[in-house]
Order: C-alpha cells, then sequence, then structure tokens
C-alpha cells in the first residue's frame, strides 16, 4: 500500500511540476498577455515579409523556402508539445489510476507500471528527437531556437 501512495504522489508531483513550469517563460518575460496554449495557425503568414530581401531571406508575395521551413517547425513543435506530451501525461495518470484500484494484484501493478514506463520513454523519444530535427533544422537554417525567441520578444510574433 505504502508504494502504491508513493508512485501516485510522484506521477502527481511530475504533472504538477510540468502544469506550474508551462507558464514560467511567460513571467520570466513580463508579459501582460501571456502566450495561447497552442498555435493560433499551423501554417506560416506567406503574406509578410520574411526577411531581408538583398540577403534573399524572404519574399513579399508567396510562400518561399523558408516559409517551407516555418511550415515544418509548426508542425514538429505542435505534434511534440501538445499531441505527444499531453498524451504520455495522461497514459501516466492511467498508470496510477490503475495502480491505486489494482486491490493488491500483482499482474495489474506490473502492467500499469509498464504503461508508466512507456509513457515516461515515450517522452524522452519525443524530445530527443525533437532535438535532433531542431539541430538539424539550426544547421540547415542557420536559425536556431535563440533567434526565434529573440524574435519573438522583440516583435511579438515568430517572424
Amino acid at each position: 500500500m505504502r508504494t502504491v501512495l508513493r508512485i501516485t504522489l510522484v506521477c502527481l508531483a511530475i504533472y504538477s511540476i510540468f502544469f506550474l513550469m508551462s507558464g514560467l517563460p511567460a513571467l520570466a518575460a513580463g508579459d501582460t498577455n501571456p502566450p495561447s496554449p497552442a498555435p493560433s495557425s499551423l501554417k506560416p503568414d506567406c503574406n509578410a515579409a520574411s526577411g531581408d530581401l538583398s540577403q534573399g531571406g524572404g519574399s513579399t508575395s508567396g510562400c518561399g523556402l523558408d516559409d517551407f521551413e516555418q511550415l515544418l517547425r509548426n508542425i514538429i513543435n505542435y505534434l511534440t508539445f501538445f499531441a505527444v506530451i499531453p498524451l504520455a501525461v495522461g497514459v501516466i495518470m492511467y498508470g496510477g489510476l490503475a495502480i491505486m484500484t489494482s486491490g493488491g494484484s500483482e499482474e495489474r501493478i506490473k502492467k500499469a507500471k509498464g504503461n508508466i514506463q512507456n509513457a515516461l520513454w515515450g517522452i524522452a523519444i519525443a524530445l530527443g528527437s525533437w532535438l535532433i530535427i531542431n539541430a538539424i533544422f539550426t544547421a540547415l537554417t542557420g536559425v536556431g531556437v535563440e533567434d526565434k525567441l529573440k524574435a519573438i520578444q522583440n516583435t511579438g510574433t515568430t517572424k
């Protein structure tokens, strides 16, 4: 019984930490209007100038290669942070609930622990692949996460 309580508390602590820390970047930046949890649109704004025209960084009409790259980044970020991680947290919560309702059955506890372990592996794999893909995008385009964050802080947009 103590093990069940301990596992439940650990799962609740992990979820609470994730939930509480999700708003810290907006608080640290001093924004009075924190960003919405989901992007308003996955597609980039192709009509806006996306860079210095003399350097080949964008166009004022139609979509270019940089807009396609931004679309790919938006899709990958959405799938990673707004689909995979919440789904994994849900599986962890389900595993904790299954442990609590197992009634002492070793088989059900073992299955629930396997669900929690698989969800944690899923989060690790998703974040690891996001890091690899982001590193590839940074190497190919020369625009990294730091540059995007500075642009967001300076202009309030992702372009």
